[in-house]
């Protein structure tokens, strides 16, 4: 109840007064109590003022100072600290396995670069073996070549006999079966031949290796056996087959030509259209 004005409240009156004020602030009552004790504590109360000038009507007065911290703000500010403190080294754990990793990489790449100098050292080793080996295998080609050709130098007075079976006793018998393929299957009238023999170190035949051993022929004349090499492909003998002594080389291409010409005389023409 607020007294009239002109006139000072009297003691019961300021009883009343006060009595009022702390029925209307009494849910708060016990905060307001808790923060007047802290300011106690501290030596300073927040309703007391100091008047900063003693003149008659001023109203400046010095606030006091900050009070401490509360018990909850001080754990706040603690826990931040922690957290604080958890990230930093939680920060110079990652740097330190970072620096770690760094390590690993810049070692890894030394291991690389020590690789990759063996591979370029090895790739310039494989390039020169490679030139060494063409240059080898050009040499092993032209002795080839030159070799057949001696071969065939060699061998230009010989023939091969295939077909003649190994029925004969002696050499006689099988030179009567040669005079029987030359002058009554070749219808020759005369020829010179002489030496023939068996040859053992022919290569077997791939599908019969029972068939006979080819019968080489010698003639004394290059001519006479150009002669019988034309008879030959002229009457075209059931099971008989003269052809050249040459080597491996050149008797598997010829093999492969008279392949090819067999086929093509088996073949059946194309009916006109």
């Amino acid at each position: 109840m607020t007294p009239p004005v002109g006139r000072s409240p009297q003691p019961n009156e300021k009883d009343r007064m006060f009595s009022v004020f702390e029925k209307q602030q009494a849910p708060g009552s016990s905060e307001v109590k808790k923060l007047g004790q802290v300011f106690e504590t501290a030596g300073k109360s927040p309703f007391l003022t100091t008047p900063t000038s003693h003149k008659r009507g001023a109203n400046h007065m010095d606030i006091s100072p900050t009070p401490p911290l509360s018990t909850a703000k001080r754990m706040t500010i603690m826990g931040t600290d922690d957290a604080a403190t958890a990230l930093l080294q939680e920060i110079r754990s990652m740097r330190t396995k970072l620096t770690q990793v760094h390590d690993k990489v810049n070692s890894t790449y030394d291991a690389t670069q020590e690789i990759k100098e063996e591979m370029g050292l090895l790739k310039s080793q494989v390039s020169t073996l490679q030139t060494t080996v063409d240059e080898q295998a050009k040499q092993i080609r032209f002795l080839q070549v030159e070799n057949d050709r001696l071969h065939v130098e060699a061998k230009r007075q010989y023939v091969v006999i295939h077909g003649i079976q190994e029925t004969e006793r002696n050499p006689a018998e099988l030179h009567s079966a040669i005079d029987q393929i030359f002058f009554q299957g070749l219808k020759m009238d005369s020829v010179s031949y002489d030496n023939p023999k068996r040859i053992p170190q022919y290569p077997k035949h791939p599908i019969n290796p029972a068939k006979p051993r080819p019968v080489s022929v010698f003639f004394q004349w290059p001519s006479e056996r150009e002669e019988v090499l034309r008879a030959a492909k002229r009457e075209r003998l059931r099971g008989i087959y003269i052809n050249p002594d040459l080597p491996t080389t050149l008797r598997a291409e010829a093999q492969e030509r008279r392949l090819r010409e067999r086929e093509q005389r088996q073949r059946p023409p194309n009916p006109q259209k």
